[in-house]
């Protein structure tokens, strides 16, 4: 492993006005302030791991042999203070802009719902009106009805002929007076028109009736409806002022028509065909939709020749058989008007909210100022240095409320000068804590012949939560194991020391690893906190055969380089992290994977510190990188290996925090024989 210089960190504080032992503790911090700079550090190489310790001479009473004069800092003296606008012009001035602001944002949600409501009721209204005109709307205008009647000849046959109905222009007729009628009778209707025109496509228009003749000019655009459902509305400015157009499309009622048509087709291609079924089906169908009897295909014939399906008037198919609408336009000025009306009387409520928060607020400045100002004459005896001071104060409000919490303050004061003390003394119990842990890792990387093995470990923060072991089993088989405490700090610590020593108890005379994990967990999953577990991956290698033995308790991949394909494979052997369950699921899950290691493999555990590990954007190293750097560096030796991927997830970091503990443990097997 290469070495991870850690030294201790000193905090220098400067005594204040304390007790006589805090200047004394001061001289010793400074001392071993001294000390730090050449002070204890530990790291574990792949031979030993040595541990330097800094020698400083004491002098008396726990001092440094050289004595330093440290300087009393001076307090800063009150000067006068320049007092500007008073808070009772500035509550003032501030309620001023509040209250016109919620007078406003009022009136304004006011005069939305206003209008949105009448909105809906004249919306409502005109769907109504547009939707009963449809209803009644003549198919004739655009298809036409032939009707057969018999005239009877005395002396000769009777002759059949074919008779349409009203002319199409009498229709229209009829219709513009309709259309006169229903305006004239209906106050909010402006006009009444049927039109005809694409929806893709609303300027090219033709009228077909309309009153008044004509239509009216007006500026319109589409503020609702949905074309594929028939109904369409527009808002536009007449000269006698706002209206909206609710166009309604006619259902020219043909859909029967169509679908006897296309039973009658279908009738005569079974026909032709002799597909009896078809045939049969057909007719059920022309019963249903006819309500005849005929069972034959003559028969049928012979009715259509009877009935006529209708036909689109030549004045239509002339205009390319444009869907015809229904244009109702509905005024809308009782919008204008109580866009009016709300204009005016928000005006009224927001002046009148104004003067009157101003004078409200004006008369609490004047309360709250007494013993505000009182409370800054404390504040300035505090200031001068009198820390012992009370406030006087005695109100039941927040001002009250604000003096009390200023007396606590004032004592918390000496308080603070303790807590730091103590900070102090835990900060150094923080860094003998990390010594301990280091002193967990192992001392000495295993030398085995024809096997080249090294390992990095770097903590987030003093003490992590990472742990990795090399454990001798017997004389043909090495323990190899990498895990991460799901946590940091003094309690991810303390969960790892806790894991290993229960791995190393259970792998006494163990080789395999999946058993190991077992026994582990049924003692760790008891006593582990709620919310803690730890994942981990174990591997036992038997030196002479080179067979490697892999479990894994919910960790990432081990990724084994196999140099004769230059390809990387993942062993992911099922498993759930340690701690999670007492036995019966851990047990049932977990698994063992046995592989060959040849000549040249390398095989890599490491935490999720490494492919997780994020620049100042946020973004990780990630797993497909991580892998491409193993295939890169597989050949080169184990602490080359080890340095070209710490280089590059340093690179990637950059000046970002380290936001998780990084392990990697790796081993190569020689490309050379052994003897």
């Amino acid at each position: 492993m290469s070495e991870q210089p850690q030294p201790a960190r000193v905090s220098k504080r400067l005594p204040k006005k304390g007790p006589k032992g805090e200047a004394e503790l001061a001289r010793k911090d400074s001392a071993r302030a001294k000390a730090s700079k050449t002070g204890r550090t530990a790291s574990v190489t792949s031979k030993t791991r040595p541990v330097k310790t800094g020698r400083h001479k004491r002098g008396p009473k726990g001092g440094s042999g050289k004595k330093k004069k440290i300087e009393q800092q001076q307090l800063e003296p009150i000067t006068p203070f320049n007092r500007g606008i008073s808070i009772a012009v500035k509550l003032g001035a501030v309620s001023a802009l509040v209250v016109a602001g919620f007078m406003v944002f009022q009136g304004y949600l006011t005069a939305s719902i206003a209008n949105e409501q009448m909105n809906a009721q004249i919306n409502a209204q005109g769907v109504a009106m547009a939707t009963a005109l449809e209803k009644a709307i003549d198919p004739n205008l655009w298809y036409v009805q032939e009707t057969k009647i018999t005239i009877k000849v005395p002396g000769q046959e009777d002759v059949e002929r074919w008779v349409e109905p009203l002319e199409r222009s009498k229709l229209i007729q009829d219709w513009n007076s309709r259309l006169k009628d229903l305006v004239q009778s209906q106050d909010l209707i402006v006009a009444a028109m049927l039109v005809e025109y694409d929806p893709k496509s609303f300027e090219n228009q033709g009228f077909v009736a309309s009153y008044p003749e004509g239509g009216v000019a007006v500026s319109q655009e589409k503020i609702g409806g949905d074309a594929d459902k028939g109904l369409l509305i527009f808002e536009g400015i007449t000269p006698d002022g706002r209206v909206r157009r609710y166009d309604k499309r006619i259902n020219l009622r043909q859909d029967r028509q169509q679908a006897i048509s296309a039973a009658l087709e279908a009738l005569e291609k079974a026909e032709f065909d002799a597909e009896l079924e078809a045939s049969q089906a057909a007719i059920q169908k022309l019963q249903e939709l006819t309500g005849e009897t005929f069972e034959e295909a003559e028969e049928w014939k012979r009715w259509r020749y009877d009935h006529p399906a209708p036909r689109p008037s030549e004045a239509w198919e002339a205009g390319q058989r444009k869907p015809p609408w229904v244009s109702v336009f509905v005024s809308a000025k009782a919008l204008d008007e109580l866009q009016g009306t709300l204009r005016s009387r928000i005006l009224w409520v927001t002046g009148f909210g104004v003067v009157g928060g101003v004078f409200l607020i004006a008369m609490i400045a004047w309360v709250l100022t007494g013993p505000l100002r009182q409370i800054t004459g404390d504040v300035e005896v505090i200031a001068a240095g009198d820390v012992t001071h009370q406030s006087k104060v005695t109100t039941s409000d927040e001002v009250g409320a604000l003096a009390h919490v200023f007396n606590i303050m004032v004592r918390n004061l000496n308080v603070a000068q303790t807590n730091a003390v103590a900070a102090k003394s835990f900060e150094r119990e923080l860094n003998i804590a990390k010594e301990i842990q280091e002193k967990l890792l192992p001392e000495r990387i295993p030398q085995i012949p024809g096997i080249d093995i090294h390992s990095h470990y770097k903590s987030a923060k003093e003490v992590g939560g990472d742990y990795y072991d090399f454990i001798v089993i017997d004389q043909t088989h090495l323990g190899i194991i990498v895990a991460d405490v799901a946590g940091k700090g003094v309690p991810g610590a303390m969960v790892m020391t806790m894991a290993r020593s229960l791995v190393r108890l259970a792998s006494v005379r163990n080789v395999s690893p999946a058993d190991t994990f077992k026994k582990v967990n049924r003692i760790l999953a008891k006593d582990i906190r709620r919310g803690m577990f730890v994942t981990a991956a174990y591997m036992v290698l038997n030196v002479k055969t080179r067979v490697l033995k892999v479990a894994s308790a919910g960790h990432n991949p081990v990724v084994l380089y196999r140099a004769d394909q230059g390809e990387n494979e993942l062993i992911k052997p099922k498993g759930i992290a340690l701690g999670f369950d007492k036995g019966t699921i851990f047990d049932n899950h977990i698994e063992e994977v046995e592989v060959q290691l040849r000549p040249g493999d390398r095989v890599v555990t490491y935490t999720d510190g490494v492919n997780e590990a994020m620049n100042n954007a946020s973004e990780e190293f990630g797993d497909e990188r991580f892998y491409t750097l193993v295939k890169q560096h597989a050949r080169k030796p184990s602490d080359a290996f080890v340095k070209a991927i710490v280089k590059a997830l340093d690179e990637h970091r950059g000046d970002a925090e380290q936001s998780d503990d990084i392990t990697i443990t790796t081993l190569a097997v020689s490309e050379e024989p052994q003897a």
